[in-house]
């Protein structure tokens, strides 16, 4: 059974981590101006993203490569664990044209949310405990303006908005579960 959207933080918390990883994935490593120029991040949020998977323990400089000033970044055994999945979750990204929404650090936990079954604004909420109302009613349009959900007004009293996924947004279903297993099995 799907579960605990807020697992997926840990690689939605910083936009272009998911695309580092599958950058670094399967590389024999890459300097920090490839992976500038490949994930299409500036020069400052990629320094930061990368920070934050050395600190993670999914990324390292790499001891055997050259110049302090133009290190080259490798994936650490750990790192390696999410390579593929991260490179799937690219493609999928990219097949469907929605990088903008896909890596925004909300849309993976509350699309995860509604396929486990969140179906109101209130119940993925609950699931999001750190998320901000309207950082929730933003990633739920983003969500429906790609397609991956849709939004069903029912027709009762007082009216209830219910959230559903889509074909596309289910086909999202078992990449994020994968990476939950994963997140869950390596200590997130």
């Amino acid at each position: 059974m799907m579960q605990n959207p807020e697992l997926l933080l840990a690689l939605t918390h910083h936009r272009h981590a998911i695309g580092i990883i599958a950058e670094l994935w399967g590389s024999e490593g890459a300097k920090l101006v490839t992976l500038v120029y490949r994930t299409g991040a500036s020069e400052g949020a990629t320094k930061q993203t990368l920070s934050y998977l050395i600190e993670r323990g999914w990324v390292v400089k790499n001891p055997g490569y050259g110049h302090p000033w133009r290190p080259e970044y490798l994936l650490t055994p750990q790192g390696e664990v999410f390579g593929a999945a991260c490179a799937r979750v690219v493609e999928l990204a990219r097949e469907q044209m929605a990088q903008d929404v896909a890596f925004d650090k909300w849309s993976l936990p509350a699309l995860y949310s509604v396929l486990s079954g969140a179906r109101r604004h209130k119940e993925v909420k609950a699931s999001l405990p750190s998320i901000t109302p309207r950082a929730l009613s933003q990633s739920l349009a983003n969500l429906e303006g790609v397609g991956w959900i849709e939004k069903a007004v029912i027709s009762v009293t007082p009216l209830r908005i219910e959230y559903r996924p889509t074909p596309i947004g289910e086909s999202w279903q078992e990449s994020l579960q994968h990476f939950v297993e994963l997140l869950k099995t390596n200590n997130g």
